[in-house]
């Protein structure tokens, strides 16, 4: 969808053969907003989430084909921007043999929650959409030829991975910082 078509649509899809587990949590929420209890508020205040569609989904030079989709309710609507921050949360952010995760890549993900800082303060920035121009800045200024630390690291690292890199080392104060930047 473009820009504007998806600012408008109340719903957006995200394909199940990668979200198995949210279906299930969609599912426990919507009954929860249902029944008294302790998760009453919470399940009222989160994402709307009417289930799952098959539809047929595609892009413009290929064929569509049919995927079923977990519908979630669309943050954008109503919205000209809309700044979105993307935040794994927890120490230790994968762990072998859950939901299908390899030895090999739990490792793999363990030195990054090393070298981010998933373990200094239990959270890492991931992406974030719209981010403000002061961070746009800190992020160029990361793999800036001009400087040689940065050539070097975008040489071996790559521009986005550098830039990614950065974006995973912000310390939570930093995060919100940008977050909250009305610039």
């Amino acid at each position: 969808l473009g820009d504007d078509l998806c600012a408008r649509a109340e719903y957006v899809g995200k394909d199940i053969a990668r979200a198995g587990c949210e279906v299930d949590f969609y599912d426990a929420l919507r009954e929860e907003a249902e029944t008294p209890g302790p998760f009453l508020d919470f399940a009222r205040f989160a994402l709307e989430c009417p289930g799952t569609v098959t539809l047929p989904c595609g892009t413009p030079d290929q064929e569509p084909i049919n995927r079923t989709l977990l519908l979630l309710e669309n943050l954008r609507v109503g919205f000209g921007k809309l700044r979105l921050c993307d935040i794994k949360i927890g120490e230790e952010t994968a762990v072998a043999n859950w939901k299908g995760k390899s030895w090999l890549s739990a490792w793999s993900n363990s030195l990054v929650d090393t070298c981010t800082n998933s373990v200094g303060e239990g959270l890492r920035l991931e992406g974030m959409e719209q981010p403000p121009p002061a961070l746009l800045a800190r992020l160029l200024a990361v793999t800036d030829e001009s400087h040689q630390a940065s050539f070097m690291r975008k040489m071996i690292l790559g521009e986005r991975l550098s830039q990614r890199f950065a974006l995973q080392r912000l310390r939570a104060r930093d995060v919100l910082a940008a977050f909250l930047d009305l610039s």
